[in-house]
């Protein structure tokens, strides 16, 4: 992703589901976002460098898409309870016109940030 316009990790207000793409079950639910790429609550491990690829389903049509596809790689994992799991994945061959529609999405939905 544009590393210059999403700064940090950002939390959504809303729960996104996140699918693989090509078998359409449910991977995880969006934890945040970050320029780097995205952290997944999963309920099955999923190994370092599993690559996939993802569908993320948007709380509502932006830019004319109720979802956006995408390439990923599993950068790390842990396990945050028993059969609960934390995922860090590096979005790749993201397309700028999809960039826009996360970076709208990231803008109407981020959580408020604590002060």
């Amino acid at each position: 992703m544009a590393r210059k316009r999403m700064r940090g990790r950002i939390q959504l207000k809303e729960t996104l589901n996140v699918y693989d793409a090509k078998t359409g079950k449910l991977v995880g639910r969006l934890v945040d976002i970050s320029d780097m790429g995205i952290q997944l609550g999963c309920k099955k491990l999923i190994p370092e460098h599993t690559f996939i690829k993802l569908r993320l389903e948007l709380p509502e049509v932006i830019n004319d898409m109720d979802s956006l596809e995408f390439d990923a790689i599993s950068t790390w994992n842990r396990t945050d309870a028993p059969k609960s799991y934390a995922v860090g994945f590096q979005m790749l061959n993201i397309t700028p016109q999809d960039i826009n529609t996360l970076l709208k999405v990231v803008e109407k939905y981020k959580a408020e940030e604590e002060e």
